[in-house]
């Protein structure tokens, strides 16, 4: 478990208020929406706001179980766009 010593200053409410690097994925069925910078940290809906609405609540559960256990939380990237550029040719390669 890595401790981050910023933790004691910010909060759910800070960590819900900054704004992630989400990508929307068309599934078969849906949706699936995720927090680039969160690992782990999906949602997934028969809509894109369905899809939202469960990222959110994921990403809600993700920030307690890591604040409660002291471990690190990630900010958003300066710029989202070099992971994403990264991530994204795996990914379709593999679809």
């Amino acid at each position: 478990m890595t401790t981050n010593p910023q933790m004691k200053t910010k909060n759910l409410d800070y960590y819900l208020k900054l704004r992630y690097t989400l990508v929307l994925v068309p599934e078969e069925d849906g949706w699936g929406a995720l927090a680039m910078e969160l690992p782990g940290c999906i949602g997934a809906g028969a809509s894109i706001e369905e899809a939202l609405a469960t990222l959110d609540e994921a990403k809600r559960v993700w920030f307690e179980y890591r604040l409660e256990e002291g471990e690190y939380i990630p900010e958003p990237l300066e710029d989202p766009h070099a992971l994403i550029n990264q991530w994204l040719p795996l990914h379709i390669k593999r679809g």
